[in-house]
């Protein structure tokens, strides 16, 4: 693995070319897949570069080098033009910073490493000051104008607080590009080692969803079959016994235990007799569908009833006689067994939360709203659209007038959309977004060199 080498692979270029990296380590931020969208270049090259763009403090620059990239003239100053020349006049690594005060303001290379230092450091206060005096007055010494001298400074003051050098970024680069590699190839072991690792940027049921979109079967935990974390079961995943809420631990591994030792569990009598446990872990066992394999033919309703007779019985020989459950003892609804696997596991496995409140939506939003769905989104660029998602992800930022304002990512059953919250509307809202919970959205369709958003006009919920 330390050695595999898929950046010449055209077709994982391709995808995150096209922002495809929910899930890819470092690229899978809305931020990002929208950067590597409208830079339309997944090289190795540009993708290091992406890496150590993406910083809080260098949007301006950013959406620069995007425009460079796609054709803008630009210009510096000698000799910074031909210092920066591979990153198209950018600042994008440490060592940009340092070349630059080398070579434009005169800085020797231990000086140069002191401002790198500097400007890592979160509270730098006088001294950053005083480092940005004799920067310019060093470029200026140097022939340079006053003001190429300022934006040279501001460019370097993007790096304060955090940064990469290009080793870093070219590292971090590697690993994204293999595990897009696995991403491409092998889908469903790639989700399912997202999912066992805790997820990254999103939560475990948006990477649930996106396996779900790409044809991936999902399928509930078993308790002859699951392992601890969720495993590759042929071309589905498996949902591991860990994924139950309020079952300790050391029961899922006693559980663990027995199987190995003794085999699997050959009916739910079986199951109750080897591991006794308690109604609080066995009502999550059965309402989450993993004793499902053992039930023999009787629903969950069912499977409580003769959990209930065991503590009755509980002094007799036999575990059970093979009397049948009462007639009146049928099964749940399937809008129970959604709830109660939801409630039991913190996933919705069979059907996108989205489905179901979005007739509730509609009501909401009235009879002359027509929803449409993520795939149509694209079609319908500097037009006004209504759209149903789930909450997924947010990020609060403050405008250079001091307002807030809001980036949004919202999910339906087709994958993630982007969305932008603008002060005015942001206003209403403050306090009212919450995760996970669905809105019907109103929104203007923008589109930015191919990464298409939604300017939020109203909302919903």
């Amino acid at each position: 693995w330390e050695d595999f080498n898929p950046i010449n692979d055209g077709q994982v270029r391709e995808m995150i070319e096209a922002g495809d990296t929910l899930g890819v380590f470092y690229i899978e931020s809305p931020a990002t897949r929208q950067l590597l969208q409208k830079m339309g270049n997944g090289s190795f090259r540009h993708v290091v570069a992406a890496s150590s763009l993406i910083r809080p403090a260098a949007n301006r620059w950013i959406n620069e080098y995007v425009d460079r990239l796609h054709g803008k003239s630009w210009r510096l100053a000698a000799p910074a033009d031909e210092v920066l020349k591979e990153t198209l006049g950018i600042m994008a690594y440490q060592e940009d910073v340092m070349r630059i005060a080398v070579h434009c303001a005169g800085f020797s290379p231990r000086q140069a490493d002191e401002l790198r230092r500097i400007l890592g450091k979160k509270a730098a206060g006088l001294r950053l000051e005083d480092a940005r005096e004799r920067f310019t007055s060093g470029c200026v010494l140097n022939g340079m104008s006053t003001a190429d001298a300022a934006d040279l400074w501001e460019m370097v003051h993007s790096f304060a607080g955090y940064s990469f050098c290009k080793a870093h970024s070219a590292s971090y680069a590697m690993v994204s590009y293999r595990l897009a590699w696995v991403k491409r190839y092998y889908p469903h072991v790639f989700f399912t080692a997202v999912i066992n690792n805790g997820g990254g940027f999103y939560a475990a049921q948006t990477y649930l969803n996106a396996a779900r979109c790409r044809g991936i079967g999902v399928k509930k935990p078993d308790v002859n079959q699951s392992g601890m974390g969720c495993t590759v079961h042929g071309k589905a995943i498996l949902l591991g016994l860990g994924q139950l809420q309020h079952v300790p631990g050391a029961f899922i591994e006693r559980l663990l235990i027995e199987r190995r030792e003794r085999g699997g569990f050959s009916s739910f009598a079986d199951f109750i007799s080897r591991l006794s446990p308690s109604l609080v872990e066995l009502r999550q066992f059965i309402r989450s569908g993993a004793c499902d394999c053992i039930a023999c033919g009787l629903t969950r309703p069912q499977l409580f009833w003769q959990y209930a007779r065991t503590l009755v019985e509980k002094n007799q020989a036999r575990l059970f006689d093979d009397s049948p459950p009462p007639l009146p003892v049928g099964d749940y609804a399937p809008e129970q067994k959604m709830r109660d696997e939801y409630e039991s596991l913190g996933l919705h496995i069979d059907r996108h939360p989205v489905i179901v409140q979005r007739l509730h939506l509609l009501r909401l939003l009235g009879s002359q709203s027509r929803l449409i769905n993520s795939t149509k989104i694209a079609a319908c660029v500097d037009r006004r659209i209504v759209i149903a998602g789930i909450l997924v992800a947010y990020k609060k930022v403050r405008t250079r007038n001091r307002l807030d304002m809001q980036f949004l990512t919202f999910e339906d059953e087709f994958g993630l959309f982007e969305a932008v919250m603008f002060p005015d509307v942001y206003r209403h809202w403050i306090g009212r977004l919450h995760w996970g919970v669905a809105y019907g959205v109103k929104a203007m369709v923008l589109e930015d060199r191919s990464a298409i958003s939604l300017q939020i006009n109203s909302m919903i919920d």
